[in-house]
């Protein structure tokens, strides 16, 4: 009955479809492979075959959270303040996690200022670069104290970076309205530099702090949309940025800039 049945159908839908000039769709022709792999699937149901792990790697999740990075737990911020640091001196922070699909193996996402010293992010419009520098600055905070390291913000893109305001690490955070006070702040580094020049006496940042312990702290200058900036700017303090570029990383002093 339900052949019959079914094959009634199937004659009324002819019908509809030729008295509308309707081109039906036609069925896929099973081959052969087709026909393996339902045998196959069917055979491993019915002795209850284990399933075999996946080749590759599952795909990054469109929100991961730093808490669930491997290791980025450690040494972190608690109820009770901030970790007491040795005197061997590494600024870095976990910022995401990494998909490296040829040779199968994700891990997270460290940015090493001590290491790699200034750092730059690039991309289209719209693609996340605020948001990341959000996240290192996050991250930092949560595993350095104020004693370690101390952020200057400059904030001409979305305000994303506001919300650092009043943090015990921030001395100040600058956006586009507030052009006019970008030249003392450029005096301030300026002066910062030169005092740490004389300060380490030809050193750098990580044999003084071996030496003396963290006496003064790290900063981080964050630059949130460079293009901006130089526009509202009229470009006047892109050599100031090229040579602090140069001369900063050794005087603990490091550029984040998008």
């Amino acid at each position: 009955g339900e052949v019959e049945d079914a094959g009634a159908v199937a004659r009324t839908l002819i019908e509809l479809a030729q008295g509308k000039n309707l081109k039906l769709p036609e069925l896929r022709e099973k081959t052969q492979l087709d026909a393996v792999v339902e045998l196959l699937q069917k055979t491993a149901v019915q002795e209850g075959y284990d399933k075999l792990p996946p080749l590759w790697l599952p795909v990054l999740g469109r929100r991961i959270l730093l808490e669930s990075l491997e290791g980025y737990g450690e040494e972190r911020m608690t109820a009770d303040g901030w970790p007491k640091l040795g005197r061997r001196w590494e600024l870095k922070a976990m910022a995401g996690l990494c998909d490296d699909p040829v040779n199968q193996y994700q891990m997270p996402l460290e940015l090493n200022f001590t290491q790699d010293g200034n750092h730059a992010v690039l991309g289209a419009a719209m693609s996340g670069k605020s948001t990341f520098l959000q996240t290192v600055i996050f991250s930092l905070m949560e595993h350095y104290s104020p004693e370690y390291v101390n952020f200057y913000i400059l904030d001409f893109s979305s305000r994303m970076l506001e919300p650092f305001e009043k943090a015990p690490h921030v001395g100040g955070v600058l956006y586009e309205s507030d052009v006019e006070t970008v030249g003392k702040f450029f005096n301030m580094l300026q002066r910062m530099l030169e005092e740490r020049k004389k300060r380490f006496k030809g050193g750098n940042y990580e044999q003084y702090v071996l030496k003396n312990g963290v006496v003064c702290p790290a900063v981080v200058v964050v630059l949130d949309n460079v293009s901006l900036f130089r526009q509202r700017t009229g470009e006047q303090y892109d050599g100031f940025l090229m040579q602090f570029a140069r001369e900063c990383t050794a005087n603990g002093i490091y550029l984040l800039l998008n």
